[in-house]
Formats: C-alpha cells, structure tokens, sequence
C-alpha cells in the first residue's frame, strides 16, 4: 500500500496538479466560485419558505428567490467571461468580456421579441441554462483573447487612448455577437436546445447509479491526494443544479422529485456526513484515540466536521497521502451512495426538493430540511454508524501505530 501512496503521490497528482492550474478549467471552476452566493441566497430563501409553512403570518418573499438563484446562469455567463480575461491576463478586457458573454447568452438563448416587448423562458436563465453560460462565456473569452493578443493599437500615438479604449471594446463585442446573430436568427438555430441536446448524455448518466458512484467516488480519491474538487466542477455542478432544479419544479406541478444526484444529497444532507469523504465519524473515534495527538485533533475538529468543513481533518490529521486512512475515504465514496440510492429509489425517504446548497448546517437538521422528511434522520443515522464502521479498523492501525512510535 506504502508503495501505491507513493506512485499516487509522486506520478498521478502532479499531473492532476498541473491540469487544474489549466487557464480555462480554472476560468470555469473560478466563474461557479464566484457565484455561489446567488446559490446561497436562494438557499437561505428555501429555508424561509419552509419556515413560512408553519408561521404563515410569513410574508412571501419568493420574487428575491426567483432574482437570485433564478437568474443564475445570466449571472454565471458574465461571470466566465470576466474571470476569464483575469486568467488570461488581459485585465482591461475583464469588463468587456464579461459583458459579451452576458449579451450573447441572451441571444442564444432565443428570447422572443415582437413589437418592442420581449418574451423570455425565465427558467433558461437559472440552472438550465448553465451551459449556454459556459458557451456564451468562453465564446467571448476566445474572441476577445486573440483580439487582445493582435492589439492593433499597441503602438499609437495619434488616437484618443479613450477612443481606442472604445474600439477595443466594439470589436469582439460585434464578432461576439454576428457569431451569435449567425447561429441564432440567420441559420434559425434554438442553441439552447442544441446544447442542451448535446450534453442530454452526460446529464442522463449523471442522475444514474453508476453515474452517482463516480461523481462521489473520483472527487473522493482526488481529494485525498490534495487535489481539490473543484477541478471536476465544471463536469458535476450543471448535473446537480439542473437535477435539484427539476425536482423543485416537479414538486411544485404536484409531481414526485426523481433526481437523486444533486448537492443536497451529496453535501448538504446525506453522502459527506462532516465534508467529502464522511469524515465526521473520523473525527469522532479520533476523540477517543489512545494517541494524544489524534485525540487533541479530534476535539479541534469537531465543530468544523458538524458544519461539514473538513479541510483541517484533511490536511491536519492528515488523511491525504496517508496509507492508512486513504482506503476508507475511498470506500465511503462507494458504499455511502449506495445506500442513499437503495433508500430513495425505494421510497424509504424523500428526494431533495429543496435548494439548500451552500448552507452550512449541521446534519441532520439539513437532511430534514431539504427533504421534509422526519425519515431522513434514520438515514443519516445508518450512514454514520457505516461509515463508522468502515474508519474503525483503519483508524485503529494508525492510532496504534502512532502510539507506538510514541508521537504525542
């Protein structure tokens, strides 16, 4: 095992390494960073509303939810272009682009205009429209990239710096969007349905079991390396938001929720009980370990793992890099899925259908939460007691092995 850990670490991540600190998975993972909060308020809203169905003096608050969260994908298209040109380094262009991935979102999402009044599918502008986002974003990125590398204007001296200024603004702006006006109104294209089309496959793989083994369990063994998650976002991120998306409105028209796969079953209520890798059981025995160290951490810890943050456990404890305790961290991104696949197909309890991502709350109270369902409870109950069980022999042969070699 000693000898796989050290190939891992000395061959497989530093590849891993290098590929995320590639400008345009970095532009794409930077650009879902950033517009987290719009995720976060429309969560906290989620929660208002569930708060509202039982103190129904409660006004409705629901046009702040459909502003933020509602209109995440127009956010996120301006949000790619302007990371973009910071990653690129051409920081002037940073507003500018993000501006044409902002605009040609809108075309190609095919609004209707007639007489002056324009007529929009308000629900491609949230999460279904998440990569429209990416192709409006990176489309502005590329064009205005080369235009900056060609700077016609780098050795002027003549012209106005605020009118060349302008130009280098006009320029990609109309290709950007000829592009878009080509695609959209000339070829009479529904982009948005193309794309959507396109990636139909991944989509559907994502929302089934193997598919939901693989979004937790590779995340998983990266990060156990050190790798943050956030390299594969760009790949999970639109699976999960168009699937919680789907069950929002599904329950909404009086339909069941179907789609397991989203970040409230993963992160907020149920899969990574204490943060990716369901460390929190970890920390638990480490509370209790014979090695003083271990124990010392565990106490440190604790209140992290209950809101799910679990980087010190990582990084501190550590578990990454670590022989002994990468194989559980491994085998929990299998066995955990697993069992809430077993428990929501078969009824037992409720798929989420309540936006709560980004909202740090201890399970289970998140797990009730996001499902309405006093059940869930039980389920959060199994997988700690798994999960436990899964630490327990591992972390015995650390805990001794520390002792052992008598490190405080």
């Amino acid at each position: 095992m000693n000898a796989f850990i050290q190939i891992l670490e000395e061959k497989f991540a530093p590849k891993l390494n290098k590929f995320a600190e590639n400008r345009w998975i970095q532009t794409i993972s930077s650009g879902i960073m950033l517009v987290l909060p719009v995720i976060f308020l429309g969560s906290l809203i989620s929660i208002y509303n569930i708060i509202r169905l039982y103190v129904t003096i409660l006004p409705d608050i629901q046009p702040i939810y459909d502003f933020s969260f509602g209109l995440y994908s127009l956010i996120l298209s301006f949000l790619v272009g302007y990371q973009g040109m910071d990653k690129f380094r051409h920081a002037k262009y940073k507003l500018c682009t993000g501006i044409i991935g902002l605009v040609t979102f809108l075309m190609m999402i095919k609004p209707d205009i007639v007489d002056g009044v324009i007529t929009i599918e308000f629900s491609r502008l949230g999460p279904k429209g998440i990569l429209i986002a990416f192709v409006s974003g990176l489309l502005g990125i590329i064009i205005t990239h080369l235009y900056a590398k060609w700077d016609p204007f780098a050795n002027n001296t003549t012209i106005p710096e605020f009118l060349t200024g302008w130009i280098n603004q006009i320029i990609p702006t109309f290709i950007a969007l000829l592009i878009a006006m080509i695609l959209t109104y000339t070829l009479n294209l529904d982009v948005f349905e193309l794309v959507t089309k396109l990636f139909s496959p991944i989509n559907s793989f994502g929302q089934t079991l193997p598919g939901f083994l693989l979004i937790c369990f590779v995340p998983a063994v990266f990060y156990s390396l050190g790798i943050s998650s956030w390299l594969l976002s760009p790949v999970y991120t639109p699976i999960m938001l168009e699937g919680i998306a789907q069950n929002i409105d599904n329950v909404a028209a009086g339909l069941p929720a179907v789609n397991i796969v989203t970040q409230e079953t993963v992160f907020v209520g149920f899969v990574w009980l204490g943060g990716m890798g369901a460390t929190l059981p970890l920390v638990l025995l480490m509370m209790k370990a014979k090695s003083k160290k271990l124990r010392v951490m565990g106490k440190i810890y604790l209140i992290p793992s209950l809101f799910n943050i679990n980087e010190p456990v990582i990084f501190g404890t550590p578990v990454a890099f670590n022989p002994y305790l990468m194989p559980p961290m491994w085998i929990n991104g299998i066995v955990g899925p697993l069992i809430v696949w077993l428990f929501m197909k078969s009824g037992w309890v409720n798929v989420p259908a309540k936006l709560l991502t980004g909202v740090k709350l201890p399970m289970p109270i998140s797990s009730f939460l996001t499902t309405e369902d006093w059940r869930a409870v039980i389920l959060w109950g199994v997988l700690l007691l798994v999960y436990g069980l899964i630490w327990y022999p591992f972390f015995k042969a650390y805990d001794k092995q520390l002792s052992e070699n008598n490190v405080a």
